[in-house]
């Protein structure tokens, strides 16, 4: 496949960063991983909106203007003719020298990388609770920042449990996320999700499902629950702009119970991203 690096298509054996690249280095920067379906990116305006609340977060500056950033990611898609596949976009605050100091003078670095749709994944998920602890007052948990050791770290123990992810909870016990999604469950006509004080990140697909439960008269709430109540809900499911919505069937080797409301929202979602507009 072709990809973009700092100006340049090529592809993607050949596309390189500079060593001294400070993403490289110390994960300085950001990045979003947004679904193509049919062509077309999902959710595009939210994904550039949260990538750039991350980059002033992080005090980077924009490596491209959102009408530059669409060109690539058009030409990206037209190029390796992309129907449903993945695009990664990958801001650094780019190459300089060794040290934590920021120089004034640094140029962010922007990857632009296609990447095939997941195949073969399972219809549902096993969690495994994570024996490690997600600070909530980290100030860089609201960030998809390039540093993901911890999730790595999470990953590795789902992968030695036998399980296909890893559900992190916070220093006051409480749950947050997974490696990589979102958590909700469902009771009823009520459908709950950590709050993002809680150390969540704020996910593209979380505030979708929570639009959508007010379209289908649901009730949304945003509030922290222990494991042993996550446990005993109707159902329990998790969130991703990639896969949409995915139900949890069991956690730490106990089987959970599936609530059809889990399969109503998924199609919601996905509707929702055929609307989504791009740009």
């Amino acid at each position: 496949m072709i990809a973009y690096v700092n100006g340049r298509y090529s592809p993607q054996e050949t596309a390189t960063v500079s060593i001294s690249d400070r993403g490289f280095l110390y994960g300085d920067g950001c990045f979003e991983t947004i679904a193509v379906r049919q062509g077309k990116p999902s959710f595009w305006r939210e994904h550039l909106s949260r990538l750039n609340s991350g980059l002033t977060g992080l005090a980077i500056p924009s490596a491209a203007t959102p009408r530059e950033l669409t060109t690539i990611v058009r030409n990206l898609i037209r190029v390796n003719r992309l129907v449903d596949a993945l695009i990664r976009i990958q801001v650094t605050r780019g190459p300089g020298p060794r040290g934590y100091a920021v120089p004034e003078a640094l140029s962010p670095s922007l990857i632009v990388n296609p990447c095939p749709m997941p195949s073969s994944e399972p219809a549902s998920r096993t969690l495994t609770v994570s024996s490690r602890r997600l600070d909530a007052d980290c100030p860089t948990h609201r960030f998809k920042t390039n540093n993901k050791l911890l999730q790595v770290l999470g990953m590795i123990e789902a992968e030695e449990r036998q399980a296909d992810d890893a559900l992190f909870l916070n220093r006051r016990n409480q749950v947050v996320e997974t490696t990589a999604a979102n958590v909700f469950w469902s009771e009823g006509r009520t459908v709950g999700t950590p709050p993002l004080n809680s150390g969540a990140l704020p996910g593209i697909a979380r505030q979708i499902v929570l639009d959508a439960c007010r379209s289908l008269k649901l009730a949304p709430i945003q509030e922290n629950i222990t494991l042993e109540r996550l446990s005993n809900r109707e159902g329990v499911f998790l969130t991703q702009s990639v896969r949409g919505i995915l139900p949890v069937r069991a956690l730490n080797g106990r089987r959970l119970s599936l609530s059809p409301l889990t399969e109503r929202l998924h199609r919601e979602f996905l509707e929702r991203a055929r609307r989504s507009p791009f740009p």
